[in-house]
């Protein structure tokens, strides 16, 4: 091993030392607490298992909770949907009714150790519980591939991302999405085991998609919108939602926001 008390003594040695020193520290506290700053469920869960319309099982075992909306007279889509880091299914209800009161049928489901389902939480446990909730989807419902859009919000853009990019579906519509987790802190890749990288997913998509993004969003900056949308492809649209923040897209968006959303939707109707 060389020997690096030479090094050292030089003062630029001794910078290079102590900020390699704070890197190391840094890695390792993003190693410990990753998962515990990106997957905050609420407690208690707002969700209750009799409120739960059905549940599938990941290939690891874990029991995912499911809910259901069929409209009366369906369009003909079928919605994925994927909600954000800081809420469970009990929170996404009455936006569940809301798309089902427009004609299309939306399945939610809530990722492993949040609302009642089972496990802990973490990204390999998102990207299965998507995917058992898709092979229940075009399986015990016949729901045909080429009619599942994904609809992913914050966090969900992951999951959805992922599901694009190995399965055949209809389009993707992206609220808030994020190149992969810790760029959202630092624009320069200096972090080791990164989560959701999205940026690497993106280019095996192809399908039709929305992307949302508020330009004040003090949660995933803005610029993740922008390049998300531009390494898509075609056919593809943006919407950009002025003074919007991370939370608020649907009331700073008001009437403009619905109209975009609701074209996108409608162009997988078929007949």
């Amino acid at each position: 091993m060389p020997d690096l008390q030479p090094l050292i003594q030089l003062p630029w040695g001794r910078l290079a030392l102590l900020f390699l020193c704070i890197y190391m520290l840094f890695c390792a506290l993003a190693f410990l607490y990753a998962d515990k700053i990106l997957f905050p469920a609420p407690t208690p869960p707002a969700c209750l298992e009799e409120e739960v319309d059905f549940f599938v099982s990941t290939e690891s075992g874990i029991r995912i909770a499911c809910a259901r909306r069929i409209p009366q007279t369906p369009k003909g889509p079928v919605i994925l949907y994927s909600h954000g880091n800081g809420e469970d299914l009990g929170h996404t209800f009455a936006f569940l009714d809301e798309v089902a009161d427009k004609g299309f049928e939306i399945i939610a489901y809530d990722y492993p150790g949040y609302g009642v389902s089972g496990g802990e939480p973490g990204e390999e446990g998102c990207y299965e519980a998507i995917e058992a909730v898709y092979r229940h989807m075009t399986g015990e419902l016949s729901i045909d591939p080429s009619n599942v859009i994904l609809w992913g919000r914050s966090l969900g853009t992951g999951p959805s991302c992922h599901l694009a990019a190995t399965s055949r579906v209809a389009g993707i519509l992206l609220e808030t999405p994020f190149l992969s987790a810790f760029r959202t802190l630092t624009e320069i890749p200096v972090l080791p085991w990164d989560r959701f990288r999205n940026l690497e997913k993106i280019p095996d998509i192809h399908c039709p998609s929305l992307v949302v993004h508020g330009n004040l969003d003090e949660v995933i900056p803005f610029r993740h919108g922008k390049k998300v949308h531009e390494l898509l492809p075609e056919p593809k649209s943006f919407l950009e939602v002025d003074r919007a923040r991370h939370n608020d897209l649907r009331h700073k968006g008001g009437a403009r926001y619905e109209e975009v959303i609701g074209n996108f939707l409608d162009r997988f109707i078929r007949g």
